[in-house]
């Protein structure tokens, strides 16, 4: 059985969760000030941002598709020539979107796009072939790299902070993803897994309350910490069953929810 983006789920969870894997783009909103910019530079930025989102979105569209088209194909089903006829549209639209970004960025800035997109497809393929113990490692390389990018683009460089921040926020979504393919994880065997999900549900809060004590962050970020309260019991849960469970996928997505919208209230307050 196949799992991943292909299992049958609700319309309003596969939407959720479609919806959260693009969050990394807007990762810099949560800790910069782009409101202080002049008006050109904030324009500036925020096509950035839209640019690098809309690359994100039609990858991911792209990326369902090809995974369609493999399965079918696989079936020997009359339906694989038209899935590959939308695969191949798909590509090149996604061609097309990537020079778009390309005339608004340096070179070492697409080479990270390139890098984060090749380790999304990374990501889908693992979920879709059975190969839980490399998704789970590259969900969080990906989304942590979509995190830094935002991060390059608004900035120029990458301050460590910056890099803090967005293995924070690509942890948690990796836990995020983790979680919605927990199917996956029945037939892995691999010990260190377990542990690496748990790391992965507590390190945000932990990260960001750390950056707030040590002045990287302004004081009202510590209130993050408040999260290790429903990260602890995610643990446990997970601990006590010693699996993955899909069922918690709200749940978990409620607390990458909660982290964002705590961090967006920091910023406003800041």
């Amino acid at each position: 059985m196949v799992y991943g983006m292909t299992t049958q789920r609700g319309f309003f969870l596969s939407l959720l969760y479609s919806s959260l894997r693009l969050t990394p783009a807007g990762a810099s909103l949560l800790v910069l000030d782009l409101s202080s910019l002049a008006p050109e530079e904030f324009s500036l930025q925020v096509n950035r941002i839209l640019r690098l989102l809309v690359v994100l979105l039609v990858w991911s569209m792209t990326e369902g598709v090809s995974m369609l088209w493999i399965r079918e194909k696989n079936l020997q089903s009359p339906n694989a020539r038209g899935y590959g006829a939308v695969t191949l549209i798909g590509a090149f639209v996604v061609l097309a979107f990537l020079q778009v970004f390309r005339s608004q960025s340096s070179q070492n800035q697409f080479l990270l796009l390139l890098t984060a997109l090749g380790l999304r497809g990374m990501t889908r393929a693992g979920w879709e072939q059975g190969r839980p113990h490399l998704s789970i490692i590259t969900t969080v390389l990906a989304h942590s790299l979509v995190c830094a990018l935002s991060f390059l683009l608004a900035l120029g460089d990458l301050p460590w902070p910056a890099l803090i921040v967005s293995t924070a926020l690509g942890a948690l979504l990796g836990a995020v993803e983790a979680t919605w393919n927990g199917p996956s994880f029945k037939s892995a065997t691999r010990a260190w897994i377990m542990p690496l999900h748990r790391v992965t549900l507590i390190y945000g809060p932990v990260a960001i309350g750390m950056l707030s004590l040590m002045s990287a962050l302004p004081r009202a970020y510590a209130v993050v910490i408040a999260l290790l309260i429903p990260a602890l019991r995610l643990v446990r849960a997970t601990s006590s069953e010693q699996a993955i469970s899909a069922h918690r996928f709200f749940l978990v997505a409620g607390l990458y929810l909660a982290f964002m919208a705590i961090m967006a209230a920091c910023r406003a307050y800041s």
